[in-house]
């Protein structure tokens, strides 16, 4: 029987470090896989400006969030623990904000993380669906068919989770060889294969706007697939529990994810843009469910290239998923450990053996079946729950600029590795709050107009009700039950190395312990 431990597990030695700085900063490509991710959402960027929007978007939305990650870098060095965005938004606040902050960021990210597994298992289950296609063009599937692939893409990617968590680096050392090997496949693919090659005026200027927005309002609908295609950002804080030397590893896994991120999604859409750019009709009017089957397909003019393609990219949304949920489950399991909200104590159980929360992981994979049978039902529910899931992520991390600079940074410390002056931290804590209301804007736009209840973005709906509700929650429950504790930081620069040597974490005793303890 698995030996099981509680939310002091971390302290009792049971969680082994399986990453270095290297390792970390693998995993911190391959978690997000930006530029496959992206590749599956294509059709909105088409729509709306075509690929200049998408590639100047790639590189104006990658700037932008690389500046929020500056700041969760030099956070997160000072205060590097599992619970990630919530001791952020905890510590920063203060004694005056950090509660209410801490709870709404790691309530509103734990919701999150709740939905996002299913959302991308519903984005690259297709993949198969679409293979199929290819190979037998007269075969079209039915509802009950992809529901099917989508459970045992559900059951592959929770399963990996199950057997590889005690092996996190060497997964992300595969996994970084897989997806460069098929990115510069790719790259290579699209434009080898390309006959002909789109002039550079379609590529770089040449705006063409299908949504009947004017063409400003366009450019920002069209910037939003990048930015879904990045997705959250702030993963690798997740993970401090598991590398060695937490406060330097993590800002130089943040770096590597940016400048990864940044570079394989920009080239990845000059590729898509000489490649298909003088024929966007055959992409946007195909028959299959994912984009990149019929550039795969307009590119090579091989069945057997297009389905070997679609693969390794399925393998590689599976990896990503799985690495997803690795993450996931430290984030929720760090907001469990607080006693923030019902059954705490029994979602934060740790399983020693196998290196994690393993009923949050249950709840996960229930959570995608479900999800999966409401798509079943309605696509529309799912893609409006792809929606809200991004704009919660978005919005969770207002909390922690909104308590730093009401504090004005003087619960920063300094004891993190990469550290800002004060004055350019504050200002980028600024800059940070206006570009977190701006995407979260960007990623609740329309479509297309007019605005009718079909092609309506019903993400902002969602996601304002899940946040009222946690507000309400926190006044009900969570401002009673809610102990987020110094023990979730990680005082030293080891834990437990796979030699097995003792943990040697010190944790700090908040003075309203003191004060009990002295009182007694």
């Amino acid at each position: 029987m698995a030996e099981i431990q509680h939310a002091n597990a971390h302290g009792q030695g049971q969680v082994k470090q399986k990453f270095n700085t290297l390792t970390l900063s693998l995993f911190s490509i391959v978690l997000p896989s930006v530029w496959s991710f992206a590749a599956t959402g294509l059709v909105i960027g088409i729509y709306a400006g075509g690929m200049p929007v998408l590639i100047w978007g790639a590189l104006l939305v990658g700037i932008v969030l690389s500046l929020l990650v500056t700041s969760f870098a030099e956070f997160g060095s000072a205060y590097p623990s599992v619970a990630g965005c919530l001791v952020l938004a905890t510590k920063l606040g203060g004694p005056e904000y950090g509660r209410i902050c801490g709870f709404m960021t790691g309530g509103i990210h734990a919701l999150a993380s709740l939905v996002t597994p299913a959302c991308l298992i519903t984005a690259h289950s297709p993949f198969f669906t679409a293979m199929a296609m290819v190979m037998h063009p007269d075969w079209q599937p039915t509802k009950w068919q992809s529901f099917l692939i989508y459970q045992a893409v559900n059951i592959i990617t929770v399963f990996i989770c199950f057997k590889g968590s005690r092996f996190l680096g060497l997964m992300a050392t595969a996994g970084a060889f897989v997806l460069f090997a098929l990115f510069f496949t790719c790259i290579g693919v699209i434009v080898g294969c390309a006959d002909p090659i789109a002039p550079s005026e379609a590529v770089w200027s040449e705006v063409q706007n299908f949504t009947g927005w004017p063409n400003g309002f366009a450019f920002l609908i069209g910037v939003s697939s990048p930015l879904s295609g990045y997705g959250p950002t702030h993963w690798i804080l997740n993970m401090a529990e598991e590398v060695k030397s937490p406060r330097r590893a993590i800002p130089i896994a943040l770096l590597a994810q940016q400048v990864g991120s940044i570079v394989t999604l920009f080239v990845f859409f000059i590729a898509i843009g000489y490649g298909v750019g003088n024929d966007w009709d055959a992409i946007v009017g195909s028959r299959y469910p994912v984009p990149m089957a019929a550039i795969f397909e307009y590119t090579t003019r091989s069945k057997a290239g297009t389905v070997i393609l679609l693969f390794a990219m399925v393998a590689l949304g599976i990896v990503s998923a799985a690495s997803y949920i690795s993450a996931a489950l430290r984030l929720i399991y760090g907001f469990a450990r607080t006693g923030a909200f019902p059954f705490s104590g029994w979602l934060s159980e740790y399983d020693a053996k196998l290196q994690i929360p393993k009923n949050i992981l249950w709840c996960i994979f229930g959570v995608n079946v479900i999800l999966g049978c409401l798509e079943l039902g309605s696509s529309s529910a799912v893609v409006t729950l792809v929606g809200a899931a991004a704009v919660l992520f978005t919005i969770g991390y207002l909390p922690i600029f909104v308590g730093y600079i009401l504090t004005g940074g003087r619960y920063l410390g300094n004891k993190g590795w990469f550290k800002l002056p004060r004055s350019l931290s504050l200002g980028l804590a600024w800059f940070n709050s206006v570009s977190i209301i701006m995407q979260s804007i960007l990623l609740c736009l329309p479509p297309s107009k007019p605005i009718t209840a079909e092609n309506m973005n019903w993400a902002s709906a969602v996601a304002g009700a899940l946040v009222i509700f946690l507000l309400g929650s926190y006044w009900v429950y969570g401002k009673s039950t809610y102990q987020p504790s110094d023990d979730l930081i990680i005082c030293s620069e080891e834990i437990m190395g796979e030699d097995g040597l003792e943990a040697t974490l010190t944790t700090e005793v908040s003075d309203k312990e003191s004060k009990e303890k002295a009182a007694a």
